[in-house]
């Protein structure tokens, strides 16, 4: 899956907007446990967590917004490694 922290604020702001869509939140579950350990952890996790809780329509807009702060404040962070391709010289 190649979504970054680009990526992040989307689904974020979705959840902020939409959190009672039950589909949104099961599709951000699936997307965020695959990202985990994949370096955006701080702002994964508690959302993960509050995708889980009992009450997540309650607990996820929260979250997100303060997931969406912290995302902001930060550069990028590249999640997969990045292949250069040396030119060669022509002849």
């Amino acid at each position: 899956m190649r979504l970054g922290r680009d990526g992040l604020v989307p689904l974020m702001e979705a959840l902020v907007e939409r959190p009672e869509s039950a589909w949104l939140r099961e599709g951000a579950h699936h997307v965020l446990r695959v990202l985990v350990g994949r370096g955006l952890d701080v702002h994964i996790v508690p959302v993960l967590k509050a995708l889980e809780a009992i009450e997540p329509v309650l607990d996820v807009p929260r979250v997100a917004r303060i997931a969406l702060g912290q995302l902001a404040s930060k550069p990028p962070v590249s999640l997969f490694k990045e292949t250069r391709l040396s030119a060669r010289p022509s002849a």
